[in-house]
């Protein structure tokens, strides 16, 4: 079964389209803020491109998601990651 999209939009105004994905099951080491199996947010522009986003944490609340994708987009488009 596939995963929910959910729409996130961050500060500056871009929106995002989100979906969890296993991106490995677990290992030996596993954080405890990360469920297992190991799931990562895959964040999917305007444009269609689709990038591995950061981890999906045990809040994946609609607030705690937007401030997880703005930080991780804020990051990525400051390291010039994202173009």
């Amino acid at each position: 079964m596939a995963e929910e999209s959910i729409v996130v939009t961050v500060d500056d105004g871009t929106s995002f389209v989100c979906h969890r994905e296993v991106i490995q099951e677990s290992g030996d080491f596993t954080p405890p803020s990360v469920p297992s199996p190991y799931y990562r947010w895959i964040v999917t522009a305007s444009n269609g491109v689709a990038r591995i986003g950061p981890p999906v944490l045990k809040d994946s609340s609609p607030p705690a998601l937007q401030r997880l994708i703005n930080e991780w987009y804020r990051i990525k488009k400051r390291l010039g990651q994202w173009k």
